[in-house]
C-alpha cells in the first residue's frame, strides 16, 4: 500500500495544529520550559560528574608511575594500567562530547516558545516545504499494512522529565 505524499503532508500539519493549539496555553509552555531546565540541570551534573572521574583517572595515572619509579610495580604493569586508563579516559571524553552536545540543545530557554513560532509560521503556509519537513520531523516509517508513524525533532522536549 502507497502512501500519498499529500496525504502524508496532511496527517503532519494536522498533528502541527494540534500541537500549536497546545502550546498557546501558558500553562503547557511553562511546563514545557521547566522541564527543558531539569533537562540541562540533569547533564550539567552528568557532564561534572564525567569530568570528575576522567580527573581521578588521571590522577591514578600519575599514582602508578610513582609506583613505577620506586619498583613497587613493573614495566608491564604500568604499560597495562596506562592502556586500560587511557581508554577509559576516551570513553568518558566521548560521553562528555556527547553531553556537551545535548548540553548545546538546551542552551536556548525558549526553545518551547521557538517551537511554537516556528509552528504558526509553518501553519500559516497551505503547504510543507522539504526545509519546514526536517526541521520537525525527525523520521518517518511506514509498516506493512500501511500503517505510518511520524517521529517529530521536538517531541523529546515533550517527554523528557
Amino acid at each position: 500500500m502507497a502512501v500519498r505524499e499529500k496525504e502524508l503532508m496532511h496527517v503532519i500539519m494536522e498533528d502541527l495544529k494540534a500541537l500549536f493549539n497546545s502550546l498557546k496555553e501558558e500553562t503547557f509552555l511553562n511546563s514545557l520550559l521547566n522541564k527543558l531546565n531539569v533537562k540541562k540541570r540533569n547533564i550539567l551534573k552528568e557532564l561534572e560528574k564525567v569530568q570528575s572521574e576522567i580527573e581521578k583517572l588521571r590522577n591514578k595515572k600519575l599514582e602508578y608511575v610513582d609506583l613505577y619509579t620506586e619498583n613497587v610495580i613493573s614495566k608491564e604493569d604500568l604499560v597495562e594500567y596506562r592502556e586500560l586508563t587511557d581508554s577509559k579516559i576516551k570513553d568518558l571524553q566521548t560521553k562528555k562530547a556527547e553531553l556537551n552536545e545535548k548540553l548545546q540543545e538546551c542552551d536556548n530557554e525558549y526553545y518551547a516558545i521557538n517551537i511554537g513560532k516556528k509552528l504558526k509560521d509553518v501553519l500559516n503556509l497551505k503547504e510543507l516545504t522539504p526545509q519546514d519537513l526536517h526541521s520537525l520531523v525527525e523520521k518517518i516509517t511506514c509498516k506493512n499494512d500501511g500503517t505510518v508513524h511520524i517521529q517529530y525533532s521536538f517531541v523529546n522536549l515533550l517527554q523528557e522529565t
